[in-house]
């Protein structure tokens, strides 16, 4: 959980939380690592991959919207921003 919490920039217990509504509503299920029992892992279920879908869409959409607003050098260093803050 800590590896995840830290790729979405929430902390752990905060992130269990969230998970366990998410457990709760269907949309992720938890199962044990295969080769470490002690780590859990974190999978889409069928409603979570639905509404990933959905919501990347919606994404990819909004993002078309707001390139479109800026000229070509401003649109590429945008993405190249957003692309050194996904690797960090």
């Amino acid at each position: 959980m800590g590896e995840l919490a830290s790729a979405v920039l929430v902390d752990a217990s905060s992130l269990t939380k969230i998970v366990d509504r998410m457990v709760v509503e269907a949309l992720v299920y938890r199962a044990v690592a295969p080769n470490d029992r002690r780590r859990i892992r974190i999978f889409l279920g069928t409603k979570g991959n639905a509404l990933h879908k959905r919501l990347k869409g919606i994404l990819s959409a909004q993002q078309r919207n707001l390139v479109e607003r800026l000229d070509l050098a401003k649109a590429k260093e945008l993405t190249r921003l957003l692309r050194g803050l996904m690797r960090e």
